[in-house]
This record gives structure tokens, C-alpha cells and sequence, in this order.
């Protein structure tokens, strides 16, 4: 029962075989899918309730911006941000308030696409305030903690 320009194809899924016939498009009399496709288990219906309830998705972490610069009087003191390289998670803060670091010490894990990514501190000196929390999601540019460079 082999239609002309469809292709059989046997797969195979965790042990099961499949039989499969993979017609081409010209084939296809008409392309939109069936009913009974659309009611698959797979497919979500726009008509049904969610299993997601609408408190599961508003439970996002607010995402700190950047709205304005370092104040002067924190300039003045000799502080300089540590920024994020890139938009991400912060899954590790190594340090604390009142720390010394040495330049090259991982101070953050942000995690971005499923990768962590080690933020080295640029400089060497006492972590004065960390600016975000363990969790919250940042933007490149974002400035995670203040640190006051080794005299």
C-alpha cells in the first residue's frame, strides 16, 4: 500500500518498532493537519486549562536594571562595580562583604544557555557590597558588587 513518492521507514524507540510512511508534499492533498492530530496528548488546546497554574509563571525573579551611574560619593571613595559579562543566572556568590580578594579569584557563577561561567575579580582589594543575590537573573552590564582596589 506504498503511495507514490512516500517513503517506509521502521523506527525504533526504546526498544519498540515503528512502522512509518513519510509522504512527500505534493502528495499531501491537504496540508493542514487532522482533527485527530490536533487532539494528540502532546499538543496544548488553547480551549483546555493549562497545568500551569498563572502563579507558576508570574514567579520570575525581577531582573535588577541598571538605571543610573555610581553615585559620586562612592566614586570618590576609590570603589569600581564588578559587572556581569553577560545576561544570565547567579548560581554562586563566593564572597562577602569585608572580604580581601586577590585578582583572578572567582567571586561569581552566572549561568547562561546551561553553562556556568566563572567571574574572576579584575582587581585585587576588599569586596565592599555585593549587589545582587544568590538566584536573581542579571543583564550584561549589571553590577554585581562594589570593591574597593588594594592601596
Amino acid at each position: 500500500m506504498r503511495e507514490m513518492g512516500a517513503k517506509k521507514y521502521i523506527i525504533e524507540v526504546n526498544g519498540n518498532e515503528y512502522e512509518v510512511l513519510i509522504k512527500d508534499r505534493e502528495d499531501i492533498e491537504d496540508p493542514k493537519p487532522s482533527s485527530e492530530t490536533l487532539k494528540s496528548e502532546n499538543s496544548l488546546d488553547k480551549d483546555k486549562p493549562s497545568n500551569i497554574s498563572e502563579a507558576q509563571t508570574e514567579t520570575e525573579t525581577p531582573t535588577p536594571k541598571r538605571t543610573e551611574e555610581m553615585p559620586e560619593n562612592l566614586k570618590q571613595e576609590g570603589l569600581k562595580e564588578i559587572e556581569a559579562p553577560m545576561a544570565g543566572n547567579i548560581t554562586s556568590i563566593n564572597c562577602e562583604p569585608g572580604d580581601f580578594v586577590k585578582k583572578g579569584d572567582v567571586i561569581f557563577i552566572l549561568e547562561a544557555m546551561k553553562m556556568g561561567t566563572e567571574i574572576s575579580s579584575p582587581m585585587s582589594g576588599e569586596i565592599k557590597q555585593i549587589l545582587i543575590s544568590e538566584g536573581d537573573s542579571c543583564e550584561r552590564g549589571t553590577a554585581l558588587a562594589l570593591i574597593q582596589e588594594e592601596a
